[in-house]
């Protein structure tokens, strides 16, 4: 009989909240789990994550779990009171209270600064035994020294910064009254300006999030194997990926677990994600 699945939606002790189909039940081999970019709520319109979701529901094979960060969405704070301990603190709390360490295996689908956070936590002993897949979405790039010198110039007094004003400017179509340096270094982080625009963020998070090197942290980063970078063209001609690519060598990236592909368009990526997940449970099986 196929299972039914009903998704639930629940709180943690310190009040993160999240999405997930999975039951004790009906419990399956595989879980996936979404890892947010910056400032992104999961109820967000056009939540590339929530698209990702309804095509894995579709699946009666595999659980999932959608979750904000601190600051985030539903959850608890705000990202003007934010460090990137917090984000990491309750990605970590989610995890454990919904579940998914009772899984054999785990596909981590990662936006941004996501990658990142998910990287961190899985290389942890708590969960370095699980079988684990990462898939990373427009992963940043080198160090943000654009944010860092925008704060020392513009905002020195200031601990909790006017996203309207690091970043002035409505049209992020074809961002012709924006500084597209600033709004791309936060698009790579996985922030949408339509939900971030308005908002308050910490000085002190913008420093934690822009003094990583993430592109040296995805290919340093010990014990993990699968990793995948998937991005669209436009994201890849204007992202400087294409020149780290070259610089590192694709053969250097490979001997570290990971691959990269690029596609035309949004739905050729779910595509793409899909039979990763397919391939995924095909092994496990086998």
């Amino acid at each position: 009989m196929a299972r039914k699945d009903i998704m639930i939606q629940s709180i943690t002790r310190n009040g993160y909240f999240y999405f997930s189909n999975i039951s004790i039940s009906n419990q399956q081999d595989i879980c996936i789990i979404f890892f947010p970019g910056l400032g992104q709520d999961l109820n967000e319109q056009f939540n590339i994550f929530s698209k990702i979701r309804k095509l894995i529901e579709k699946d009666q094979s595999v659980d999932y779990l959608q979750f904000d960060y601190h600051g985030c969405g539903e959850s608890i704070g705000e990202l003007a009171d934010c460090r990137l301990d917090d984000l990491l603190k309750s990605s970590n709390e989610v995890i454990k209270e919904s579940g998914v360490l009772k899984y054999k295996s785990v596909i981590c689908i990662c936006m941004g600064i996501g990658g990142y956070i998910a990287t961190e936590l899985f290389n942890n002993s708590a969960f370095k035994k699980m079988n684990t897949h990462y898939i990373y979405l427009n992963y940043p790039k080198e160090k943000k020294s654009i944010l860092q010198a925008k704060l020392e110039k513009d905002f020195l007094k200031e601990e909790i910064i006017d996203m309207t004003k690091l970043c002035p400017g409505e049209d992020y179509l074809y961002l012709k009254d924006i500084d597209a340096n600033v709004f791309y270094e936060f698009s790579d982080l996985g922030g949408d300006f339509n939900n971030l625009h308005g908002q308050y963020i910490s000085k002190k998070l913008i420093y934690d999030i822009s003094s990583i090197d993430y592109f040296k942290h995805l290919v340093e980063t010990k014990n993990i194997k699968r990793k995948k970078i998937i991005v669209t063209n436009d994201f890849f001609k204007r992202n400087s990926f294409k020149e780290k690519l070259k610089e590192v060598n694709i053969k250097i990236l490979n001997n570290k677990g990971v691959s990269f592909s690029c596609f035309d368009s949004q739905q050729a990526l779910f595509i793409e994600i899909i039979n990763i997940i397919n391939d995924h449970k095909n092994n496990l099986i086998n």
